[in-house]
């Protein structure tokens, strides 16, 4: 009887055993499965990557590889001309215009359209007077842009410099019509005004560069000289005078008031302002010249001075012996009395004004001077000379007038001369002494009681 319990029991035992052993069984092959799925999956994604990762490969080999070839070389392109530009914008703000010009050129062969390539083209090519090729600089870069101001501005001045005045007018209207307020065009304008003698156009145009900008010395000098065309020198006396005052060490700005003192007979303040020039600038031949030849042909006897005049003249010739120095320093020579260098430095302007094309007028002027000195006459004996024939002429009617008019030119020795112009009303040969006379007691009398020399060196 036990044993049959024992039996049953070990039944009971392996029928609720055995469910559990079938299920961990299937569990377990389940498991193995979905592992071989996996593996199968991933073995299917890595082929299916491969295949997509070769396609590409031989569509790059075939069409997108030459794309990208062209798209890199047009890059590497612009960018190669914008580096040239950036080059020779550099060289031409550092005035090295010849290499400028070979870098900005290399930059508008690879990009055409470059504005600013071009316009610094056109900008180093007028700095070395290559006005013509300027030009078309410039008008390229209007073509691309034709709202570029600056553009017409700068093509204005090149014109101005070719002396075609009627076509920087018009570049500079068009500028102004672009930019209302363009300060340089004005100036630009009003100078243009000038040389074609326009002298109330100009001093408006300047005007209107003096109100944008009222610190710009050489515009109150230009205006100044357009007052002084116009004879009015009392306006041109200030205006060079606020050119100094805006910039002090303006020399051109005192050499031209000095040209305006000397036209109304202020020859004391004349000579102050060529020194002050001078004393600027020690090589400024223009007030050199200038104030060497108010000391040797001043028509008031009391600041002429032969030794100074030499002085001067001397110092702007060894700078630049041009046809006017060598001209100059032939009058003061004459009027130190130093015949033979005035005729040596005389011949020696012709010569050098014939090689250089100057205007017959100014040859003959030359040429007359010559025969002057080799007659050991000075250059103001010409000139007096010349003087006492026109007042001939009025005299009888106006005598006091011609007689006060004499002694403005003559100075001391007014006496003298007006003997010696009543003597032309008698015979030639007895004005020919007078003459003589008025020379001779011009040299034993000539105590000059002012010298430019310590105010003027």
């Amino acid at each position: 009887m036990k044993y049959l319990k024992l039996q049953i029991i070990i039944l009971i035992t392996i029928c609720l055993i055995l469910p559990f052993f079938f299920q961990c069984a299937k569990s377990q092959d389940e498991s193995s499965k979905n592992k071989s799925a996996k593996i199968a999956s991933a073995e299917i994604k890595s082929t299916e990557t491969k295949s997509f990762k070769i396609k590409p490969s031989k569509i790059k080999s075939s069409n997108i590889k030459s794309v990208e070839a062209v798209t890199a070389k047009n890059t590497s392109k612009n960018d190669l001309a914008k580096s040239y530009q950036r080059k020779g914008i550099t060289l031409a703000g550092k005035l090295d215009y010849d290499d400028a010009i070979k870098k900005l050129t290399k930059a508008v062969k690879l990009d055409p359209k470059l504005i600013s390539a071009h316009f610094y083209l056109g900008w180093s090519r007028e700095r070395i007077k290559e006005y013509d090729k300027g030009i078309e600089d410039y008008t390229k870069v209007i073509e691309l842009d034709p709202e570029h101001a600056t553009a017409y501005v700068n093509r204005g001045y090149i014109w101005k410099m070719k002396k075609e005045y009627d076509k920087a007018i018009i570049d500079y209207n068009k500028c102004l019509e672009l930019n209302p307020n363009y300060q340089r065009a004005y100036y630009n304008r009003g100078y243009v005004w000038q040389l074609i003698k326009e002298h109330d156009k100009a001093i408006k145009d300047f005007t209107k560069s003096i109100e944008i900008n009222p610190r710009i010395a050489k515009v109150y000098r230009r205006r100044g000289n357009a007052w002084a065309e116009k004879k009015e020198y009392d306006k041109a006396i200030k205006d060079h005078t606020k050119a100094i005052e805006v910039n002090p060490e303006y020399a051109l700005a005192f050499n031209e008031r000095g040209y305006v003192w000397e036209k109304i007979k202020e020859y004391d303040k004349a000579i102050r302002d060529f020194g002050a020039a001078i004393r600027i600038d020690h090589e400024f031949t223009i007030a050199l010249n200038s104030l060497a030849w108010l000391l040797a042909t001043c028509p008031d006897s009391d600041y002429r001075d032969g030794k100074e005049a030499v002085y001067y003249a001397s110092r702007a010739y060894k700078i630049n012996s041009d046809n006017t120095n060598s001209d100059i320093l032939a009058a003061a020579y004459a009027e130190a009395g130093d015949f033979k260098n005035a005729i040596k430095y005389q011949k020696e302007a012709i010569k050098k004004a014939k090689d250089e094309d100057k205007a017959k007028e100014q040859i003959n002027e030359y040429t007359s001077r010559l025969e002057l000195y080799k007659k050991k006459r000075p250059y103001q004996e010409k000139l007096i000379e010349s003087t006492m024939k026109c007042v001939l002429c009025l005299r009888s009617k106006e005598k006091p007038l011609y007689d006060k008019m004499i002694y403005s030119i003559c100075g001391k020795h007014w006496n003298t001369l007006i003997m010696s112009i009543d003597a032309m009303t008698t015979a030639n040969e007895d004005l020919k002494k007078k003459l003589d006379k008025a020379r001779s007691t011009s040299n034993q009398t000539n105590d000059k009681t002012f010298s430019p020399g310590d105010d003027a060196r």
